[in-house]
């Protein structure tokens, strides 16, 4: 891949990937709830949205898909300094330095798997 932003095909596959590792590709994600507390599709952190910027309830912006999304953006635009797929994953994963997570990398190559997949 080159060193442009991925464009919206690459970020909507992603996007599709995330939600197949987090939620196991439930048929209805929405009120999916993880050990950490995380909800919805995405599986998203009460920090983690406070974080995006978003107005508004964690749980109106974090329980369905396309609110999500805005949510996940947000926090992409404030926190990735490459602007790479691998990077928006890690940092899904692992919050603002998921990059330097090693824990993360592991994370990368499931989504990375189930893009391939979805291609």
């Amino acid at each position: 891949m080159n060193h442009s932003r991925p464009t919206e095909a690459e970020i909507d596959l992603l996007l599709s990937a995330i939600m197949k590792v987090e939620t196991g590709g439930e048929p209805d994600p929405t009120y999916a709830v993880g050990r950490y507390q995380e909800i919805g599709p995405f599986q998203i952190t009460y920090n983690y949205f406070i974080d995006s910027g978003i107005k508004g309830t964690w749980t109106y912006n974090c329980l369905y898909v396309d609110r999500s999304i805005k949510v996940m953006r947000a926090y992409w635009n404030r926190y990735a300094k490459l602007h790479t797929l691998e990077e928006y994953a890690r940092l899904h994963n692992g919050g603002p330095n998921g990059m330097s997570n090693m824990n993360t990398l592991e994370y990368w190559h499931k989504v990375k798997t189930e893009m391939e997949a979805g291609q």
